[in-house]
């Protein structure tokens, strides 16, 4: 006998089968269009989203949980450091930035480098301007004081 010419073998009704044969029981999701109502509405959410839960609130945003969580683990003085010599040429001015760069702030001494004694001449009547516009930023409790260092 061919492979073309086999009987085919008698197939028994399966699960799926009678399950298409079942009659469908109406649901809130067979409803027409025209009849949604409130509580239907409510009903056809319940059935397609049974775990459906309460709108999450925004998350906060980085820039106030970092200084909070470096403060509880004691870097908001790094985080002080790194805002201002990230902001040291709005501080000091453009000129000034490109003359002198902060290089440290420890215990709140901000320590200034510059290339030549000269220009430390020429920035120390300047010292309270700077101390005053780094205090405005950053609060008076960030940098205490200033000082110049001559680098090279």
């Amino acid at each position: 006998m061919s492979p073309n010419n086999r009987p085919h073998p008698t197939r028994k009704n399966s699960a799926a089968r009678q399950w298409k044969a079942a009659p469908s029981q109406p649901s809130a999701t067979m409803a027409p269009d025209d009849s949604l109502t409130p509580s239907l509405r409510a009903t056809v959410l319940r059935e397609w989203q049974p775990y459906a839960a309460e709108p999450v609130p925004p998350a906060p945003a980085l820039e106030t949980i970092v200084p909070a969580v470096m403060k509880r683990l004691g870097l908001h003085q790094r985080l002080w450091e790194s805002q201002l010599f990230e902001r040291w040429p709005e501080i000091v001015g453009e000129f000034n930035a490109r003359i002198c760069q902060p290089t440290a702030l420890r215990n709140g001494r901000l320590i200034i480098s510059v290339p030549h004694s000269a220009h430390i001449q020429e920035l120390r009547p300047h010292k309270s301007l700077f101390l005053r516009k780094i205090q405005e930023h950053f609060g008076k409790t960030a940098v205490r004081d200033i000082s110049f260092r001559q680098i090279g």
